[in-house]
């Protein structure tokens, strides 16, 4: 085999075998986040776009993202770069994004979240509402069940009855799971219709009765 065909082949061979190890490096990669990452549990809304290439899915909005930086800082950060955003749970059990950093110097690994800062608004309460770049913000859809799973989740939410569990490590955030009721968004598709109506509306009475509060224990079998 002359040289110029060997060096063919022998690139070929390193070409096919970088394009299969990626898919695998992700798979693996996330793999170990979903296994090993601190999880955190974050209150939820979403809408049901489509895409042409990857179907149907929810995507998922995370509440309570407005930071406590002083203006000075906010203004100071350099946008499109890296930045790291520490993560904090509330008495209640419910996570939410408490500051930004542009070092990750003296940081836990788990309780930060690097990603991209696009830009910034005036958020509640004196805090900044954060535009960021979300890597665990889309649950694929059964095309089947798509739109029923999608109108029970969008009443759900409304009386904010979602929450979403994700998974931190090494600066990643991964979805890791899609709650309804305090139960998997998986069990509540294998519900009934009837029971899937129940449980909205107890958690409607619910809200009815105690304006301001949540109870997730609604969705408890």
């Amino acid at each position: 085999m002359k040289k110029n065909s060997m060096f063919t082949y022998i690139l070929g061979i390193i070409s096919l075998i970088a394009i299969f190890s990626y898919p695998v490096y992700i798979v693996a990669s996330s793999y170990y986040i979903l296994k090993n990452g601190t999880v955190y549990k974050f209150r939820t809304g979403g809408e049901d776009p489509y895409s042409a290439l990857r179907g149907r899915y929810l995507r998922i909005t995370y509440q309570d993202m407005d930071i406590e930086n002083p203006p000075d800082i906010v203004t100071q950060l350099m946008l499109d770069t890296a930045q790291y955003i520490t993560i904090k749970n509330r008495a209640d059990g419910f996570a939410y994004f408490d500051t930004i950093l542009s070092e990750k110097d003296n940081l836990v690994d788990g309780e930060y979240y690097k990603t991209t800062i696009y830009g910034w608004d005036d958020g509640k309460d004196g805090k900044y509402s954060v535009d960021t770049m979300m890597s665990s913000n889309r649950y694929y859809l059964n095309e089947k069940d798509a739109v029923s799973v999608d109108k029970a989740y969008q009443a759900a939410s409304g009386l904010n009855m979602t929450y979403a569990l994700v998974s931190v490590k090494n600066g990643k955030m991964l979805l890791k799971g899609l709650y309804l009721y305090d139960m998997p968004i998986e069990d509540f598709q294998k519900l009934s219709k009837t029971e899937q109506d129940n449980l909205y509306h107890n958690a409607r009475t619910y809200s009815l009765r105690t304006p301001g509060e949540v109870s997730f224990g609604i969705g408890r079998r």
